[in-house]
């Protein structure tokens, strides 16, 4: 009998989350790329993927108990939506 163990999303580390939202700015310009030949379950996935990222940095920032932390988180959130909302209206 397999068990799988569950991570809470919190579990995150600020630098896993930082890596994802660089490595998600960066696939900006492939999702692009991604439209013009029609790929939508590719786009739609990215979109979903974003929408997630977005949701763990505000888990984690109301988990956080460091003051520091939680202004590093606020300020990736507020890059993250800004970039989020440029996905949805031009992908």
């Amino acid at each position: 009998m397999t068990q799988t163990r569950k991570l809470k999303m919190s579990n995150s580390t600020y630098l896993n989350i930082d890596r994802w939202y660089t490595g998600m700015v960066e696939d900006v310009g492939y999702m692009i790329i991604a439209k013009g030949k029609g790929y939508d379950a590719r786009i739609a996935a990215y979109k979903k993927s974003f929408a997630n990222l977005l949701k763990t940095i505000e888990l984690v920032r109301k988990d956080s108990r460091d003051h520091d932390r939680k202004r590093d988180l606020t300020v990736l959130h507020r890059k993250a939506t800004y970039v989020y909302e440029f996905v949805k209206a031009h992908l």
